[in-house]
């Protein structure tokens, strides 16, 4: 499975998938909490938000 994703259409990022983790966390013995880190749409307060 993992090479046919490496060479076919995820071949630079492949899902991983949080029972993905968890087994590969029993099977090693190793791993924390895996954190997920994405983009952060900054928007500006609506008016009625903002501290007179």
């Amino acid at each position: 499975m993992w090479r046919e994703l490496a060479t076919g259409e995820y071949s630079k990022y492949v899902p991983v998938y949080n029972v993905n983790f968890r087994e590969w966390q029993r099977k090693y013995n190793k791993g924390g909490d895996f954190i997920v880190f994405s983009d952060v749409l900054w928007v500006s307060p609506l008016p009625k938000d903002i501290p007179a």
